[in-house]
């Protein structure tokens, strides 16, 4: 099996190629220790390697990770198997139950309901299941209390959360992709993500290096860390 930096590598190249580059950090596993996480919900998983570096990073606690699309789901069914406390979903997450089409693109990394504005890569169009989490999120929270969410879905980020309904105020904290110049159609601004969260009773605690050009730096997309207000 390739390891973790294997596959961010090859992930790397891919992107360059593509015109991106993405940097990560590795703090987030301290706030999780600090404000007490017993179960993350990696939505919008891919093979599971966000994952897979809070675990490398030292964070032992429960973790749901949620992937519709199926060649990356088997990836994540294989890197999760030998761990009692990781569970994946294949399933998406939006505002509605139902069924949506999803844009597989062959990085499926880019993967998304949404069309990308910039699509010069080979397409497959997929039909799968949605739900809203508030529906089911008696069963992924089971004897854990204090859930932090991590939402990672090529611009339907607005539409999870609003699937969370009144259970955003069981959530301690969210690590939420924020786009500064859209990639997608209909993908929402870093302010309304922003904006949303505020509302919701959440500050911004840091932003985070996320998808950039390698050749001028320019920012397309960060991460944005929110805790509870209290």
């Amino acid at each position: 099996m390739k390891t973790i930096n294997q596959i961010g590598r090859k992930l790397k190249q891919s992107l360059r190629s593509r015109g991106y580059d993405i940097v990560r950090h590795k703090e987030l596993p301290e706030w999780l220790h600090l404000h007490n996480v017993d179960l993350v919900l990696d939505i919008g998983a891919n093979d599971g390697r966000y994952a897979r570096e809070i675990r490398e990073a030292g964070w032992h606690g429960r973790i749901a990770s949620f992937e519709p699309q199926p060649v990356a789901f088997e990836r994540l069914k294989s890197n999760l198997e030998n761990d009692p406390k990781w569970k994946g979903y294949q399933i998406g997450l939006g505002s509605l139950d139902g069924n949506l089409t999803l844009n597989s693109y062959g990085l499926d990394v880019l993967s998304s309901f949404l069309n990308m504005k910039a699509d010069n890569q080979s397409l497959e169009l997929i039909d799968v299941p949605v739900k809203r989490i508030d529906s089911i999120f008696d069963e992924v929270k089971g004897e854990c209390r204090r859930p932090f969410v991590k939402i990672d879905t090529q611009g339907f980020e607005m539409e999870i959360i609003r699937g969370f309904g009144p259970r955003t105020s069981e959530v301690i904290g969210w690590q939420i992709e924020l786009s500064i110049s859209p990639l997608y159609e209909g993908q929402p601004l870093m302010e309304e993500v922003i904006s949303c969260m505020r509302a919701n009773g959440f500050l911004l605690w840091r932003i985070v290096s996320g998808l950039r050009d390698p050749s001028t730096l320019q920012a397309f997309e960060l991460d944005g860390i929110f805790f509870r207000k209290d």
